[in-house]
Order: structure tokens, then C-alpha cells, then sequence
């Protein structure tokens, strides 16, 4: 810390100590009963000093705008984002009556989609069931601004007075079944969550791969030896929780959707694919044919089975599992 203090004093810049804080990362303290020094909770009193100021131990704090806490849980994040989206869909309900359907869907990439994508690929790879409340969210607002049939976000659903109805309405058993939202993803193109995730995620990847910035992440992602073109090496992580980071998340997503984001080369007269020789079919493809590529993908693997179910976590277990048949990227070279 004291070198740290006389580089920023060497640069002329200066440490708020009032702002600056610690934490220290452990796993859950379920396992506090076994042996391993990585479960036992950390009781030791720390004194860390910069510039003579003691600073504050801490359980969670917000950096960027994303809370990390020590467990990297992300459940800290998870209920201020909820709360965000919950104000972001009361906006967005005093506001949609005041202007044309057609606006709606900027509306919601304005008010809500902003929000939920922001830094995503960082807390998007936790597990599903934790995302459950945060994609019932996304529903909700998906409902509200292009659903057919009104639910509790729309005012009609409160006209449940006797004198506003007829005798057989009143007389009529209640259906408070809420509109499938799967229809309402197809129509108006909307990514769900999890493949929101996917796509953040893997444009974060490529724009690394592609431009080397920042250096230290490159150097994480190690591409295969053998001739099979574009694949990365899966970190081996046996923990349940390091396979929520960035670089397992991201490697995995990267090897089962780049076959279908990246052109196929072509074999030349000679019968002899060269790697690169298309336009778009390796490192030097532009971002905006990428994204194209990648949200049609997507869409198009959200948009298959029943229409009207739309569980992610099935999507996500089944993408992932299934073996994928890779298109040749030139291992005939």
C-alpha cells in the first residue's frame, strides 16, 4: 500500500480514503464445517493503512455501477437491478400512454433494455435459477408494452367493479392466466435474457480476440493447437463457482456459437481450403456483420420448439449439451 501511495503521489494523483474500502473474497460459509482453509471464515482483525487512514472492511460495494460482494454471489446485484427494472416499468407506464405504438420497442431498449444489459457478462453466468426473478422482470415489461391481453400493469385490469360488467362476466369463472411472452419475443425480436448474455458476452470476446486490448485478458485465451480453426481451449475449473467467471463463460460460448456466426471458407480450385480466404470468416470479420450473424443465430435457436414456452434455462441446457457438428475452417490445409 505504501507503494501504491507514492505512485499515485509520483503521478499527482490522490486516494479519497474516506471512499476507498477492502474485502475479502471467501466462499460460502456453509462449508465452514470442513477443513479447507478456503471455507473457514476469516476472523483475523486486518489493519490496512494508506497514507496513515485506516480503511473500512466491507461485505459488498458498488463499483461501475456493479455491486460486488464477497461471495460473488451477484445476489446483492441482482435485488438493486430488480429494483432499477421495477422503476424503469413504472416509467415506462406513465409514459407509453402518451405516445405511438410504433415507439414502444425504442421505449423499451431506451428505459429497460439499457439497464438490464449493462455489464452482464459479468454477472450474466451465474445459475439460472438466480436469474429466474430478473427474466420474470423482463417478462413483465415485455407484457406490458406489446401484450394483447391486459394484465396488472394495464388499467382495464382493474375495472373489476360489478357495476362495470355484465351479469354472465360476473357470473363467469376468472381466468388471471398471464400472456405467454414467447410469441411477443418472436414478433418483436427481442432477445430473452439468457440470450442476451450470450451476445454480450461473446461481441465482448471477439472485440479482445480481435484487437488484443486489454493485453492481460488476451493472454487468458489460448486457441487450439490443432488445425480446427477458431476454437479456444476450455480452462480446466472444477469449482461450481469459477466456471461463473468471465473467462469459462466466454470460451464455452465462443466454441458453440462461432461455426454460426462466421462464414465457412470456400475450397479453391484445388479442392484446398484456405483459412481467411472469405470475406468475414475469421478475426477480421467487421462488428457489425458479427452482430448480425450472431442475433440472427440467436433468435433463431430462441424461436424453435413451442411457441409458447419460453424457459431460457432449457434453452441454455440444451445448447450447450448438445453435440454441435462443426463446420470445417480449414483442417484440409
Amino acid at each position: 500500500m505504501k507503494q501504491v501511495s507514492n505512485y499515485m503521489e509520483s503521478n499527482k494523483l490522490h486516494i479519497n480514503a474516506g471512499k476507498s474500502c477492502y474485502m475479502h473474497f471467501q466462499p460460502g460459509l456453509s462449508r465452514a464445517t470442513q477443513t479447507c482453509a478456503r471455507t473457514r471464515p476469516f476472523n483475523r482483525n486486518l489493519t490496512i493503512l494508506i497514507d496513515g487512514k485506516k480503511l473500512e472492511k466491507v461485505q459488498c460495494t458498488k463499483f461501475l455501477g456493479v455491486i460486488i460482494d464477497e461471495q460473488l454471489s451477484w445476489e446483492p446485484h441482482l435485488n438493486h437491478l430488480s429494483l432499477k427494472l421495477n422503476s424503469s416499468i413504472v416509467s415506462i407506464k406513465r409514459i407509453c400512454k402518451f405516445i405511438p405504438k410504433s415507439e414502444y420497442l425504442k421505449l423499451y431498449n431506451a428505459l429497460f433494455m439499457s439497464h438490464l444489459s449493462y455489464c452482464i457478462s459479468c454477472w450474466g453466468g451465474i445459475p439460472k435459477h438466480k436469474l429466474n426473478k430478473i427474466f420474470a422482470i423482463q417478462k413483465r415489461c415485455i407484457r406490458l408494452l406489446f401484450g394483447n391481453i391486459p394484465n396488472f400493469d394495464h388499467k382495464e385490469y382493474y375495472l373489476t367493479c360489478a357495476r362495470s360488467r355484465t351479469y354472465n362476466e360476473h357470473m363467469a369463472s376468472k381466468n388471471y392466466c398471464l400472456e405467454h411472452t414467447k410469441p411477443l419475443f418472436t414478433e418483436q425480436k427481442i432477445m430473452n435474457l439468457e440470450n442476451l448474455h450470450m451476445y454480450h458476452t461473446f461481441m465482448e470476446l471477439f472485440k479482445i480476440l480481435k484487437f488484443d486490448v486489454p493485453q492481460s485478458i488476451k493472454d487468458l485465451f489460448k486457441f487450439c493447437p490443432r488445425n480446427e480453426k477458431l476454437r479456444l481451449i476450455v480452462p480446466l475449473l472444477r469449482l461450481d463457482i469459477s466456471q461463473q467467471n468471465f473467462l469459462y463463460t466466454s470460451t464455452k460460448i465462443w466454441n458453440d456459437l462461432s461455426p454460426y456466426v462466421f462464414v465457412i471458407c470456400d475450397a479453391n480450385k484445388d479442392g484446398i481450403i484456405i483459412p481467411g480466404s472469405s470475406k468475414n470468416s475469421d478475426l477480421s470479420a467487421s462488428s457489425g456483420i458479427i452482430k448480425s450473424n450472431l442475433k440472427k443465430h440467436l433468435l433463431s435457436l430462441q424461436n424453435r420448439d413451442d411457441p409458447n414456452t419460453c424457459n431460457f434455462k432449457n434453452d441454455i441446457d440444451h445448447r450447450l449439451n448438445s453435440s454441435y457438428s462443426f463446420p470445417n475452417f480449414g483442417r484440409d490445409l
